[in-house]
């Protein structure tokens, strides 16, 4: 499966991991064992280390017009490959095979875009009361970057990161998510047929523990990007204190969904259905949690569980074209499980449609979970107080606007939030009130390559996308000069 490449790329060429043992990598749709490969060690991580080093001294000077020329060559192979590409995330990942495809175009418009912010990286002249003093400010890179990332999105998310560094003039050194390995060797294959010099990025595929404290520790690496859970994020933070490095994380999310008695109940209701249950709900920026206006409650609740009900789970890559594929592990199930168990029996909830795995026909070891509605849930339930990071809904009622935004805050996370209402006054005020990064007003379609994607509170620190993207790859400097 993985046969030409391997679990390094350094120095422009692929390379066998010089780890003990090899990593399985098993296909959630059906259970199956896709391929293994040798992982990456700590000498390898020093190579690596090395190779981005020496590239930086380099590549830091290097034109920003062939940085643009570069990254566009790129997107062009990126697009050369999409239905190899999509069907590598669909068997690694699960994802239905539209989606897949999706994430792949997503990768090459991240490049594109990047090419054209390596254009725009201005800097300014800033007036000042001296006529002959001028002050200069101009943006430099910050060097060797760090990025590690998970499995859920194993394309879009590698390029989030590294478009804008190699845009910055920087170099990049990724750790991606071992469950999903092809996805990034043949991203990584992109690249190489590109023509990016010998060093500017660099892969390594292991067991995160084998290689992290080479990297981490090393002064050289300036900058670290992480995507991923809390408790992980916050000991990078604590690792990076350590050497003073630029942090940007992703730490996940548990977006609320208020739905006020204005809004038009259909059109709502088609675009929560169809959002909550993208990747199987594994997604950063799903909608978690339901508050219902009071009025439109038992209305909305019935719709939704019959829309949830005719939903059609099944294998990615199956020609039939399923609304939903499997979660990423087996062990996902228990915890899926567990949540709705826990919010029926010890908080009260009620178990409107699902809360078990399933059995597809023709994939019985696969990882499917089925849709599931919990409703009458308090704020303190596990399904509402936490992120599920699965196609579990969680609802409640609300009638107050400010009690309803209070609710809404009442958690650690802040990543996103949606609201749908006609009014106004209305949309004004949960923009001021709503503690998170994006909010969307009547829309989930909230991701998007020329926008700053990211969180506050838990859920996180930094901006991926749009123009604030690549200031997150430099220092900036100003220089003060007066005439002698």
């Amino acid at each position: 499966m993985y046969h030409g490449y391997g679990a390094v790329f350094v120095q422009g060429r692929w390379k066998e991991g010089a780890g003990c043992g090899e990593l399985l990598v098993y296909n959630p749709g059906d259970g199956s064992t896709i391929g293994a490969f040798r992982k990456a060690s700590s000498s390898d991580a020093l190579e690596v280390l090395e190779s981005a080093c020496k590239a930086f001294r380099t590549w830091r000077n290097t034109s920003e017009y062939v940085r643009a020329e570069i990254l566009n060559a790129i997107a062009d192979k990126i697009e050369s490959c999409i239905d190899d590409g999509a069907r590598m995330i669909s068997l690694e990942n699960g994802k239905i095979l539209a989606q897949a495809r999706n994430e792949w175009l997503s990768a090459a418009k991240q490049f594109r875009w990047y090419a054209g912010e390596a254009l725009r990286l201005y800097g300014r002249v800033i007036p000042t009361s001296a006529c002959d003093t001028t002050v200069q400010l101009v943006y430099a890179p910050i060097g060797v970057c760090l990025a590690i990332t998970p499995w859920n999105f194993p394309v879009s998310l590698i390029s989030r990161k590294i478009a804008p560094a190699i845009a910055a003039g920087c170099t990049s050194i990724v750790c991606p998510s071992h469950e999903t390995p092809g996805s990034a060797m043949l991203l990584f294959d992109c690249i190489r047929k590109a023509g990016v010099p010998s060093g500017i990025v660099s892969l390594l595929i292991g067991d995160i523990k084998d290689t992290y404290r080479t990297l981490i520790n090393s002064t050289e690496v300036r900058k670290v990007s992480f995507t991923g859970s809390i408790g992980v994020g916050k000991q990078i933070l604590q690792d990076c204190a350590q050497d003073i490095k630029r942090v940007s994380m992703e730490l996940g999310g548990n977006a609320p969904v208020i739905v006020f008695d204005d809004t038009d109940i259909e059109t709502s209701l088609a675009l929560a259905v169809a959002r909550k249950h993208v990747n199987a709900g594994q997604v950063c920026i799903a909608p978690d949690r339901f508050y219902i206006h009071s009025k439109i409650y038992e209305e909305f609740v019935d719709r939704y569980v019959e829309c949830v009900n005719r939903l059609t789970i099944g294998y990615g890559l199956c020609n039939s074209a399923p609304d939903m594929g499997p979660v990423i592990t087996k062990q996902r199930l228990s915890v899926l499980e567990n949540i709705a168990r826990h919010s029926v029996n010890k908080d009260g909830g009620e178990l409107r449609s699902g809360g078990s795995p399933i059995e597809v026909p023709g994939y019985s070891e696969g990882y499917y979970f089925s849709p599931t509605v919990i409703t009458g849930l308090s704020d303190n339930a596990l399904a509402i107080a936490s992120e599920n990071f699965g196609p579990i809904s969680a609802f409640s009622s609300f009638d107050d606007e400010e009690e309803v935004l209070y609710r809404a805050n009442a958690v650690p996370h802040g990543l996103a939030a949606y609201i749908f209402t006609s009014n106004y006054t209305r949309i004004q005020n949960s923009l001021r009130m709503l503690a998170a990064g994006m909010i969307g007003i009547n829309t989930f379609n909230i991701s998007m390559t020329a926008a700053p994607f990211g969180g506050v509170k838990h859920s996180g620190m930094g901006r991926e996308g749009g123009a604030e993207g690549i200031h997150e790859y430099c220092d900036t400097k100003y220089a003060c000069s007066t005439i002698l």
